[in-house]
């Protein structure tokens, strides 16, 4: 379950034309060999396409270096955690803290206090979420409603829900289109884990994962995976591997293979996924 080149990242494009057509210009004035002209354009590009980002977060501000991170998506997501804040009247300490938190368990801390800055600088910024959304609606539809599953897991960071923020989540899932059994069943992923909570069940922290400085795309695997387990990422790791039992029992090829060949292959994928999102979060969590 691989999420790294699914979006390129704008900002990488750029940086490879811009190499591209700079390196050509300089080829031609300094080299009158054609074919020392064309190395020449090829390394420059080729390097750029490589590290160009890592060059250029060396000198990039704080917000250029925040998007070249996460890209687009991320700060379209960081926009919309303003407005959920912002449903509550005004952004506070505690909110501030919350996606410091999301952020950096997500990506890493660096990220996280980036996040941090950002909400702090733009939180008086009117964002709507319609606008927001008009840049979101060329994603795939796994990656709607993963993005809203992470709208929800930041709302949720409080272990609680608040009426006003999942109104705000509610409605940029319907200027996604995505349909409202889709948002309750994302929403059920996380009451599950209130009731459990107001049971006295125990409750695991989910470990930072660690990423490359190298980020393309938001759609990292952490929260799809639990997403395609139907859990929400607060789940107790005991809990989590009986989930995952009974997935596996359900799909498991041997429990198919009288079935016809279309049904065999369809539950073969599935259970593929469910051993990939598995070990996704066994990796995030430390887990043997």
């Amino acid at each position: 379950m691989n999420f790294s080149n699914q979006y390129s990242n704008p900002v990488s494009r750029k940086i490879t034309i811009g190499a591209f057509f700079i390196s050509l210009a300089i080829g031609v004035i300094f080299f009158q060999d054609s074919d020392m002209t064309a190395l020449f354009v090829f390394t420059i590009t080729f390097i750029s396409f490589g590290a160009g980002e890592e060059i250029l977060i060396l000198f990039a501000g704080e917000d250029l270096k925040l998007e070249i991170q996460i890209g687009k998506i991320g700060i379209s997501y960081l926009k919309l955690a303003i407005c959920i804040f912002r449903s509550n009247r005004e952004i506070t300490d505690n909110d501030l803290s919350r996606i410091e938190k999301y952020m950096s368990s997500e990506f890493d801390k660096e990220i996280g206090q980036a996040a941090k800055n950002f909400i702090q600088k733009n939180k008086f910024e009117k964002y709507t979420t319609k606008r927001i959304c008009n840049g979101l609606q060329d994603i795939k539809h796994s990656h709607k409603l993963q993005f809203i599953y992470q709208l929800f897991a930041l709302a949720y960071t409080n272990k609680e829900f608040n009426k006003k923020e999942e109104r705000v989540i509610l409605r940029v899932s319907n200027e996604l289109h995505i349909n409202i059994r889709h948002f309750e069943n994302i929403k059920s992923m996380f009451l599950k884990s209130e009731e459990k909570r107001q049971k006295g069940s125990s409750q695991s922290f989910h470990s930072s994962q660690k990423r490359n400085k190298k980020i393309r795309t938001f759609f990292s695997g952490t929260s799809y995976a639990y997403m395609q387990l139907g859990i929400s990422q607060n789940i107790s790791d005991s809990e989590l591997k009986t989930v995952y039992r009974n997935l596996a029992k359900k799909y498991h090829p041997d429990k198919w293979a009288k079935m016809e060949t279309a049904e065999q292959k369809k539950a073969k994928e599935e259970f593929q996924k469910i051993n990939n999102a598995y070990r996704l979060i066994k990796k995030t969590r430390n887990l043997k």
